[in-house]
């Protein structure tokens, strides 16, 4: 190959490389190495002797040109250029793999990120965009259609394979030196604890099955933490792993007793958020087949009273067993609360969440998550929250192919449903700003079935209008600008946007 590139022109002047293997001597390395800090050569081409143990300040671009099995390889790699040298204030990588399904490994490698989390990754990748326009910082920034591929391998890759997860689990169970626990997780920076805990009915299951280390769980204490893994580590909020905590120290407690514990997080918790706490314990609001799931019910409200249920609280304070599980589950989700959503008030702006959370995090009843689509006002609580798929599939009735479209980083341009005009309850009520407006966008169905907040949005410019149909009648929809409390980071309006896509 070097001698092809020898026979090439770049910008009128002839390419200058040379090869190095593994057959190379020491002496013939440092040679070429000198050649190329002295200005003598363009590129040394090498294959896999170059990965570590080598030091060459000057080197401003890396060219990949064979696929990376290893995130250790590939950060290897790209550490030959990542040394500092005088004049040189940026590194190139050019990388050839980007053809290949391991896509999904560049953020895992760059970033350090072994959660495995879909979320976490693409929240990073995003992310990379809007700090390298800053000023002073090292970042990292990728071409769009780089971006792009990275994004749909992400989507595309079961990240949490029960290879992936049993090659990880094995791995703490070695560095820990006993069957891991998920705060391991958590403390170490691994595999992200809540995948963990729901990839199957609850962790001790999980550890069963991938580690063969059996429990002495009882059927009620697995149901039990089935239910604190789906339902309470999922919740996003503090609210739930409080109250769990008072319940397992105490006979009962009043709403006054569970707002107080609340606010020695520095959080003012409404009656409504304490109460879809307790109906995520109790289950009450919840869709039939959630309560079939689990079979069981952990809290009860009794004479404006919370108690926790008595073969729940019996179990945790006499079997040693389930008040580890416990415990671990409850230390491992108030650390991610406290890292991860802490300051979000109810949700983070630039956040994923899915219909289901957000039911439990605005206080609605969860057995709407089934039938949310695109909106719902709710007078009880005077919120509205509105999910917008942006790039519509195309087998979507002729019904539902609303034009929604986010404009510019401030304001979504928004369609109601269809049949609907300017004096119909619900969109006169959003037209008149009568509810809290809480807008969740997604690219598209490929993303799952999280939505990126964009965050609260007042109505305007509400205009009657119509959309065709089947058979193209015309139909009535109302149509309005929602503009956001605070602009959206610009890299996450750049994905999010028509002009990003280049798929």
């Amino acid at each position: 190959m070097s001698a092809a590139l020898n026979q090439q022109k770049l910008r009128g002047k002839a390419l200058r490389t040379l090869s190095l293997s593994g057959d190379d001597s020491i002496e013939r390395r440092e040679q070429v190495v000198s050649q190329l800090e002295a200005g003598d050569l363009d590129y040394i081409l090498t294959v896999d002797i170059f990965n570590e143990g080598v030091d060459i300040p000057s080197v401003n671009q890396v060219v990949m040109l064979r696929q990376t099995q290893s995130a250790i390889v590939f950060v290897q790699q790209l550490g030959r250029g990542l040394r500092k040298a005088p004049m040189k204030d940026y590194l190139v990588v050019i990388d050839f793999i980007g053809n290949y399904a391991n896509n999904y490994m560049i953020p895992i490698a760059l970033f350090g990120d072994e959660s495995l989390n879909k979320e976490s990754l693409k929240e990073k990748l995003i992310a990379t965009e809007q700090a390298g326009v800053m000023a002073g910082l090292s970042s990292i920034r990728f071409d769009k259609i780089a971006q792009q591929r990275v994004l749909d391998s992400i989507r595309t890759t079961a990240l949490d394979s029960i290879q992936k997860l049993r090659g990880s689990m094995q791995a703490m169970q070695n560095r820990v030196g006993q069957a891991p626990r998920l705060f391991d997780f958590y403390r170490f920076k691994s595999v992200d604890p809540v995948l963990l805990a729901t990839k199957k009915e609850n962790y001790p299951t999980l550890v069963k099955s991938l580690l063969s280390i059996d429990h002495d769980l009882g059927t009620d204490e697995l149901r039990a933490l089935s239910l604190l893994s789906h339902e309470v580590l999922t919740s996003k909020r503090i609210h739930e792993f409080v109250l769990v905590r008072e319940l397992l120290s105490n006979d009962s407690i009043t709403f006054d007793q569970f707002a107080a514990a609340v606010r020695e997080y520095g959080l003012e918790p409404t009656k409504r958020e304490l109460l879809s706490a307790v109906e995520t314990l109790s289950l009450a609001n919840h869709a039939q087949v959630d309560q079939a799931r689990y079979g069981i019910r952990l809290a009860s409200i009794e004479n404006d009273s919370i108690t926790p249920d008595a073969g729940f609280r019996h179990s945790y304070r006499t079997h040693g067993s389930f008040t580890e599980e416990v415990d671990d589950l409850l230390q491992t989700g108030m650390a991610l609360v406290s890292d991860r959503y802490i300051g979000g008030y109810p949700f983070i702006v630039g956040g994923q969440y899915s219909r289901k959370e957000v039911t439990r995090l605005l206080g609605v009843p969860r057995k709407w998550t089934s039938t949310l689509y695109g909106y719902k006002v709710d007078m009880e609580s005077k919120t509205c929250p509105i999910f917008v798929t942006l790039h519509k599939s195309e087998d979507v009735s002729a019904s539902t192919a609303y034009q929604d479209e986010l404009v510019d980083p401030s304001h979504l341009r928004w369609f109601t449903r269809s049949r609907r005009t300017l004096t119909s309850d619900e969109v006169r009520r959003i037209v008149n700003n009568e509810v809290d407006l809480h807008v969740f966008v997604k690219k598209d169905d490929a993303e799952g079935t999280e939505f990126f907040y964009l965050g609260k949005a007042d109505s305007r410019n509400a205009q009657q209008a119509k959309m065709a149909g089947k058979d193209n009648e015309p139909l009535d929809v109302v149509t309005m600008d929602l503009h956001f409390e605070d602009s959206i980071d610009s890299a996450l309006y750049d994905y999010l946007s028509p002009n990003s896509d280049l798929t």
